[in-house]
């Protein structure tokens, strides 16, 4: 099927819910679509940018694409202890957050420490912790370039590491 992508408007949103709730179903998962349009019908300040995908054929609604801002919480420096210390001070974190106009954030948790993290973020932080894998790219196309390179060269050095499997 072909598409174009247009702005999106609130009578699409009645279309994309639903479209949202057969995903959720085939996903097993429990997505909301985010406030998108205010009562006046004026996108969201947290909305930055909002799109519809259009069958050419018939000029149906069929998906959405709708971005939006958020915090990523990145932290700096490897002492355990602050870092609970710090996570019992989030409900103020949070509190200015909201202020501030946002809705979530995210940590990005590299896999290597998962284990070490998970039960910080989940019974401290109230964190839920998705099946989803980050993707991430660089919007400027020679930094997104050299980033691609440098994640292929360290999985190149990773893949090295790894000891060989010998079948007996």
């Amino acid at each position: 099927m072909k598409t174009k992508l247009r702005e999106m408007r609130p009578e699409d949103i009645p279309v994309l819910e639903e479209k949202l709730r057969e995903q959720n179903e085939r996903d097993k998962t429990s997505y909301g679509l985010p406030v998108v349009f205010d009562a006046h019908g004026q996108r969201m300040p947290n909305i930055v940018l909002a799109l519809a995908a259009v069958s050419l054929e018939t000029g149906e609604v069929v998906q959405g694409h709708i971005y939006e801002r958020t915090v990523e919480h990145t932290c700096y420096g490897i002492d355990a202890e602050a870092t609970v210390c710090s996570m019992h001070e989030q409900d103020a974190v949070f509190w200015m957050l909201r202020q501030r106009g946002y809705e979530d954030f995210h940590i990005l948790v590299p896999p290597e420490r998962v284990s070490d993290m998970e039960h910080g973020l989940q019974r401290i932080l109230g964190m839920i912790k998705s099946r989803n894998i980050d993707f991430y790219r660089r919007l400027d196309a020679e930094e997104n370039a050299a980033l691609q390179r440098f994640y292929a060269k360290r999985r190149e050095r990773e893949s090295k590491e790894q000891p060989m499997e010998v079948e007996a």
